[in-house]
């Protein structure tokens, strides 16, 4: 019972469609990222985390980049399985990220 268990559990799922628009002003957003910035658990208490907070054009903008390098790093055949995420990720409101260094702090599967 616990292997079917475990099985499921690997092999789970969540999709859902992201949309341009959010219930919480911009400002209550970066808010709220801040302070969880500021409360992640850091080796010593330096509280070291840094975020990246791109809302609305600014996010919207990040992923037309995301896609021109993806689009010149990989096969065009490749490129058109990852383009479909790309897209669901731009449809958002905006896109809230930890430079490489921060989240080597976050603690397993970021917050």
């Amino acid at each position: 019972m616990a292997d079917k268990f475990l099985a499921e559990i690997k092999s789970r799922r969540t999709c859902y469609s992201l949309e341009a628009k959010s219930p919480i002003s911009d400002a209550r957003i970066v808010e709220i990222a801040s302070e969880v910035a500021k409360h992640t658990p850091s080796s010593f208490n330096c509280q070291a985390t840094r975020l990246v907070i791109l809302l609305r054009d600014e996010h919207v903008k990040f992923w037309e980049i995301a896609k021109d390098c993806f689009k010149a790093t990989m096969p065009e055949a490749t490129y058109q399985e990852y383009e479909k995420k790309l897209l669901q990720r731009q449809a958002g409101y905006g896109t809230v990220n930890a430079p490489p260094k921060t989240r080597k702090l976050l603690p397993p599967g970021g917050f």
